[in-house]
């Protein structure tokens, strides 16, 4: 118990905004892993080494993330557990990733991907996709298709994954303002600055800030941005080393063009200024900025657009196989993935499947909005049926 207590802790340090003692995790790291190994407990010992990688954008200490999956994948395989193994190769391809062999990288998540999605380790599954999405273009060895980030963000919530989905809505942002609409940006910004806010997590606030700053820097926005960029001035680092080369670059690009456009005396101000404010009011005035932003988007397009309203939902519901409308249904009606597997004849894993590929079909992000979908369009009939 005590070694997961410190080892927990570790972990938690890791995703905290405000830089932590570094001397303090690694400790809490070291000693959790040594008692660990002392309990005897595999799988004690197995949590520890994933801390180890979790740990991995705060300790920086690429040796010992690199040393710990391949311990962890050797002792998983010795006593045949598939579940750590598939996690195992998943982080020892975040570790090729990071030490720059995109083809070791792109072979470690294709298989980790393959073999979580045939035992149903969703967490594992979200974990390998934005790997093999995070890779350079035409990287060999990456399977197509990898899942959508749209479809990876309905499994995390579903799931109640906040941490992966925290990186899912850092990668649509970006996406999008990489394909030049900082309205849709910022309306993913919108919904990690909130996510942010419920959780306290670095990655979903963090990420949509620095988003938020290159949005601010293309309107000429230059006083935001530079009070964005000072409110992430002690998260940077971690961020830093949780994105991919090219937004980084994009990043230091945009705050030097806003510090030339805006005078390097009056900017640098501006972000001490930044610096001073507590992560929390940094959500919010991110918050305030996005939705404005967001506010400019434009209905999300759809392979669908321009067909009349009955048409698209007669076509969506053609998707859907008679067991996906099936598990619809008894979604919609409010039971839970044991109750549906149970009525259906199914497994629980197997429910989950049939559920995240309905999201993608009816292009909703969760239980919630598919019910609504259901109930919209006919599929169940009104509160009374229920």
């Amino acid at each position: 118990v005590h070694a997961r207590a410190l080892l927990w802790r570790a972990l938690i340090g890791a995703d905290e905004p405000v830089e932590d003692d570094r001397h303090t995790t690694s400790e809490r790291l070291d000693v959790g892993l040594r008692l660990a190994r002392a309990s005897g407990s595999d799988d004690a010992l197995l949590f520890g080494l994933s801390c180890v990688i979790g740990t991995l954008f705060a300790i920086r200490d690429m040796g010992a993330a690199a040393a710990a999956a391949q311990e962890g994948l050797e002792l998983a395989r010795r006593i045949r557990d598939e579940r750590w193994q598939v996690r195992f190769t998943c982080w020892a391809g975040v570790v090729a990733q990071q030490t720059g062999d995109a083809e070791a990288a792109a072979r470690l998540g294709a298989e980790s991907l393959e073999r979580a999605t045939r035992g149903g380790d969703l967490s594992t599954v979200v974990r390998a996709s934005l790997l093999l999405v995070g890779l350079p273009r035409g990287t060999p060895g990456v399977p197509d298709p990898v899942p959508a980030r749209e479809t990876l963000l309905a499994i995390c919530r579903d799931i109640g994954d906040v941490v992966a989905e925290g990186w899912v809505l850092g990668g649509l942002a970006w996406a999008a303002l990489a394909a030049g609409d900082r309205a849709r940006a910022a309306a993913w910004c919108v919904d990690g600055l909130r996510l942010g806010q419920r959780t306290g997590s670095l990655n979903s606030g963090g990420f949509a800030l620095a988003t938020l700053v290159v949005a601010a820097v293309g309107r000429r926005d230059d006083a935001m941005a530079a009070t964005l960029h000072g409110s992430l001035a002690e998260a940077l680092p971690k961020l830093q080393l949780g994105i991919s080369a090219q937004p980084a670059a994009v990043y230091f690009a945009a705050v030097a063009e806003a510090r030339s456009r805006f005078g390097a005396r009056a900017f640098n101000a501006v972000v001490a200024e930044g610096t001073l404010v507590p992560w929390d009011a940094a959500l919010a005035a991110g918050l305030e900025y996005g939705s404005r932003l967001a506010s400019r988007a434009a209905p999300r397009a759809s392979a669908d657009e321009g067909r009349p309203a009955e048409a698209r939902v007669s076509g969506q519901v053609e998707r859907l196989t008679p067991r996906e409308l099936d598990v619809l249904r008894l979604l919609a009606r409010g039971d839970t993935n044991k109750d549906i597997a149970t009525a259906l004849g199914l497994r629980p894993k197997t429910v989950m499947h049939h559920s995240v590929t309905i999201y993608g079909k009816l292009g909703v992000r969760g239980r919630a909005e598919a019910t609504a979908w259901a109930y919209r369009n006919g599929v169940v009939g009104g509160p009374a049926e229920t």
